[in-house]
């Protein structure tokens, strides 16, 4: 059952230690609690659970949200702010339901005599790992979960977390908002390319602004919609999405590698964190060697579903 994981953060001195052995899991408390929380609000929660060195606070903060962010805890609101999801449960071949997002929802878990509620979560050098495991009968799991307030996924209704880009609507321009400055800019083409521009003034649809250290190396990459009435800063995962679209309307879409017989799946580009999730739990395993997802012992249909939505071919 749940031991350790509800110390309150007004406390999180005296008990530093036993803290900064579940940081992970206290981080997604204080983001579940606050609702909208930058980075650098993380990096300050780090400093009081003992990372005192300012430099190491905000990069362990920085890493601590990417890989939430990737585990499917949190979602980018917008660029640099973060949001736990609303909390969510996928089942396991094992029968075992295993939860996601929003932590708050843990203390009802826990207290409930019906069911075995555990988690692992743990910081040790650049290795983090989080993990909120349920059993119960297997009749009872979905129900108790759902009574609880969250929303569950099994199988091949795991597709149905991806976003649909056919779908997609173009966001509203945001009333007086400028960008910041940026080294360079770039425009996205129908072909699937990113074309350099030499400023904001021939900026069109989806584009972005990449900051550059003194060397040329990129610093940050910020994503935006250019409309004639002004812009929309959007996410880079909103950027992705987008990218899939437009790639698709223009007739270059995007292209994974699927080897049905052998059940295996390359993807040579970044998937949004939903279809990443989607795979994680469609696969016997998930792996990124040298840039390229790979997927093996992939459950075929649910895979080719996924791609549909994300409007990606899959070629032998």
């Amino acid at each position: 059952m749940l031991v350790g994981g509800f110390t309150s953060l007004s406390s999180v001195d005296a008990e530093r230690g036993q803290l900064l052995d579940s940081c992970p899991y206290s981080v997604l408390l204080f983001v579940s609690a606050v609702g909208d929380t930058s980075r650098v609000r993380l990096s300050n929660l780090l400093n009081r659970l003992g990372v005192d060195d300012r430099t190491l606070a905000r990069e362990a903060g920085r890493a601590l949200a990417d890989e939430l962010l990737q585990q499917g805890h949190l979602f980018e609101v917008r660029d640099g702010i973060v949001r736990a999801f609303p909390a969510y449960a996928v089942q396991r071949e094992d029968w075992m339901w295993e939860v996601f997002g929003d932590a708050r929802v843990d203390r009802f878990l826990s207290e409930n005599k019906l069911i075995d509620f555990d988690f692992e979560s743990k910081m040790r050098g650049s290795e983090i790992t989080i993990q909120r495991l349920v059993l119960a009968e297997p009749e009872d799991g979905r129900s108790l979960l759902e009574g609880a307030g969250v929303r569950t996924f099994s199988g091949g209704d795991l597709a149905e977390s991806v976003p649909a880009v056919s779908n997609l609507a173009e966001p509203l321009p945001w009333p007086s908002f400028t960008p910041s400055t940026f080294a360079r800019w770039e425009n996205y083409s129908g072909s699937g390319e990113w074309i350099g521009i030499p400023s904001t003034a021939e900026a069109v649809g989806l584009c972005r602004g990449i900051a550059e250290d003194p060397d040329g190396g990129v610093l940050a990459v910020r994503y935006f919609f250019k409309h004639l009435e002004g812009w929309s800063p959007i996410t880079e995962e909103e950027g992705l999405l987008w990218m899939f679209k437009l790639a698709a309307d223009g007739g270059s879409p995007f292209v994974a590698r699927f080897d049905s017989a052998a059940r295996r799946l390359e993807v040579p580009f970044r998937v949004p964190f939903s279809a990443y999730m989607a795979l994680k739990f469609l696969s016997a395993s998930l792996e990124r060697r040298d840039g390229v997802l790979l997927a093996t012992g992939v459950d075929t249909n649910a895979v080719r579903a996924v791609f549909v939505r994300l409007r990606i071919d899959l070629r032998g």
